[in-house]
């Protein structure tokens, strides 16, 4: 096989354009002239690292050595609007939000002789295309380094710089007699780390981290300025919640519904935070999907059960602390999610990809840090997730050149993190420190809490676990105006897992002029709190919004 990674393959086209069926804006005057005429265009399969020959060749014409965007971009080399070939010549992209728009896979059986036959024929296509891809791309499947093997640390503790640590654990409940690996009865606990600062006068703030995430995206001692130590600093009295489904609580790994998590965990740490300091109202801080989780907190009905799967919330223990909830809070922080959301395109794929494949992989125990994924499966996924795509100069920084050898236990991390949500950080913005101990920022998940997502990207908004929108309707949207405080919301331009337009969104349900979006350039998903210039980028416009005059 190796033998072969030097080959090219050129996979050529000639189609014909059907009827014109749609055309918008600026193309509509000239989309009849496209009916019935030929389209030829071509697909180049090599392997190459830029900058060498072969990669300099796919850049001229705008692809890329990666097998993936090979496969799903076509140079066009004849098009009726298209009357000399240039040196750049134009490039048709498969749009992945298309497939997903769909609902079913788009290879179809439409006749067949017989069932076995048709089966032998599937399959025989299936070897063909994947000898030829593995052949010509045989290095592109490397796997990955093996993460270190202490045990990462995934909860806030002593951090230098920060006031030692006082942690508390609340119970919010018990976990379901069906749970494997838990007695009957056994408690749920959320856990509160608290970095006092005495004699404060502005309100407690409350961190709420995102899914498969803990409270150390806001403090560790490898970030170069935490969001804790940051307000810290400031005379703020911080406080860090790991909800239940925290990386670093036991049960991280149960298949919770976002619902079951929102209307317990953060009502009740909250109620906490205001008992234990005697604020009237505290700040929040809310990234990814802990602002989901919060949301669905603030909408959803304190009176009644409306859950249409009565198991989701078995025994309301938080409902006098959920109706108080919007009351306590002074000023809102959103990161990157809202009750309002876009996701990026191939996230919207993955949703798509994500139904089938639950139903016929065995993913019961995903895990971001390779060395827990032994075995030839895991070995194999590991290998074909190291084809991902990214920008340009992401690859260099994976498999850097100098100094030789050098180890980067942190890729194979990344590769299965991005695999499930999207590319979570820009590379270039991650400190080295921060990497080498990626896996104690992210852990263990449930791929069945993670499929709830779906039906966000479906709504374009939270629902509950099945799919139904009981949270984002015209009556909840009116009383968010009753609630009167303050929302903010960050989001990284160049954020891989929610698109932009989620600001957008977000404006189009939150009122105004309580609202206010605010874009943070040269800025992923996950870097807005673990990037290098995190402090000046994001934590200064936090402090700027908390630090607001009424």
């Amino acid at each position: 096989l190796a033998s072969r990674a030097g080959d090219a393959r050129r996979l050529d086209y000639a189609l014909t354009i059907g009827k014109v069926t749609t055309a918008q804006h600026d193309f509509a005057h000239s989309a009849p002239r496209f009916a019935n005429q030929p389209l030829h265009t071509f697909k180049r399969l090599s392997y190459g690292v830029m900058p060498s020959l072969a990669g300099l060749r796919d850049l001229l014409a705008r692809q890329g050595p990666n097998p993936w965007e090979q496969m799903t971009k076509m140079t066009v080399t004849r098009m009726p609007a298209l009357q000399n070939t240039p040196l750049q010549p134009p490039v048709l992209s498969l749009q992945l939000p298309y497939l997903a728009e769909q609902q079913v896979p788009l290879l179809h059986l439409l006749d067949q002789q017989d069932h076995p036959a048709a089966l032998v024929d599937l399959a025989s296509f299936a070897l063909y295309f994947m000898r030829i891809l593995i052949q010509v791309h045989t290095w592109s499947f490397r796997k990955p380094d093996a993460s270190p093997a202490r045990a990462p640390q995934r909860l806030p503790g002593a951090v230098p710089g920060l006031p030692p640590p006082e942690v508390i654990e609340l119970c919010t409940g018990t976990v379901p007699a069906d749970a494997p690996g838990f007695a009957i009865g056994a408690p749920v606990m959320l856990r509160l780390t608290r970095y006092r600062r005495p004699g404060h006068a502005k309100p407690p703030v409350l961190l709420i981290h995102g899914y498969s995430a803990s409270g150390t995206s806001f403090a560790h001692p490898s970030l170069p300025c935490s969001l804790a130590q940051h307000l810290c600093d400031e005379g703020r009295d911080v406080w860090i919640v790991d909800l239940r489904s925290s990386a670093g609580m036991p049960t991280a790994s149960y298949p919770w519904s976002f619902e079951q998590i929102g209307f317990a965990d953060i009502p009740l740490a909250a109620e906490h935070i205001v008992r234990a300091t005697g604020a009237a109202k505290i700040d929040i801080v809310a990234h990814c999907m802990g602002s989901a989780m919060l949301w669905m907190a603030l909408l959803g009905d304190v009176d009644k059960k409306y859950m249409k799967d009565k198991r989701l919330l078995p025994h309301d223990t938080a409902h006098d602390a959920r109706r108080a909830l919007p009351g306590r809070i002074n000023r809102l922080v959103m990161s990157q999610i809202g009750p309002a959301m876009v996701m990026a395109p191939e996230n919207i794929f993955r949703a798509y990809l994500m139904r089938y494949v639950q139903q016929f992989l065995p993913l019961t125990d995903y895990s971001f840090q390779t060395a827990d994924a032994a075995g030839v499966v895991n070995t194999l996924l590991d290998r074909v997730l190291s084809t991902l795509p990214y920008p340009a100069g992401e690859f260099q920084l994976e498999n850097p050149f100098w100094p030789p050898g050098k180890h980067t236990s942190w890729v194979g991390t990344r590769h299965r993190m991005d695999a499930l949500y999207g590319r979570v950080f820009k590379l270039a913005n991650m400190p080295e420190a921060v990497l080498e101990h990626l896996n104690d920022f992210f852990g263990p998940l449930n791929i069945q809490t993670v499929s709830q997502v779906i039906h966000f990207t479906r709504n374009h908004c939270i629902t509950d676990r099945t799919g139904f929108n009981c949270y984002v309707t015209p009556f909840r949207v009116k009383r968010i105006t009753d609630f009167g405080f303050p929302m903010l919301s960050l989001h990284g331009t160049e954020n891989g897992l929610a698109d932009l337009s989620t600001l957008g969104q977000l404006g189009e349900v939150l009122p105004k002029p309580q609202f206010n979006g605010l874009p943070i350039p040269r800025h992923g998903h996950q870097d807005c709190l673990l990037g290098r210039d995190a402090k000046t980028e994001v934590f200064d416009k936090i402090s700027h919004f908390l630090n607001r005059s009424p």
